[in-house]
């Protein structure tokens, strides 16, 4: 189901993971494809109200991006780092 915010103009067009919850609840950092006046979505990373009424500023990745990014990740072997 794809969200959308007309005075915004921006449509969630697919809702992929919440990544943390705030301890008081009122946002939630998530990853989603985020399509931005029409253009073709992008991977987004930014908090959100669970209402999707507020959001705050957050990177965003073209699909390569965000596979380059997994591929990132995954070579670092982040569960074997200590922070």
């Amino acid at each position: 189901m794809a969200i959308e915010k007309e005075e915004q103009n921006y449509k969630i067009v697919g809702k992929t993971n919440v990544v943390s919850e705030s301890e008081n609840g009122e946002w939630n950092l998530e990853a989603n494809l985020v399509s931005w006046f029409g253009h073709p979505p992008r991977l987004e990373l930014r908090h959100w109200t669970p209402d999707h009424m507020k959001m705050d500023k957050g990177p965003r990745f073209s699909k390569e991006e965000a596979i380059k990014l997994r591929d990132t990740l995954v070579s670092m072997n982040i569960e074997e780092m200590n922070f």
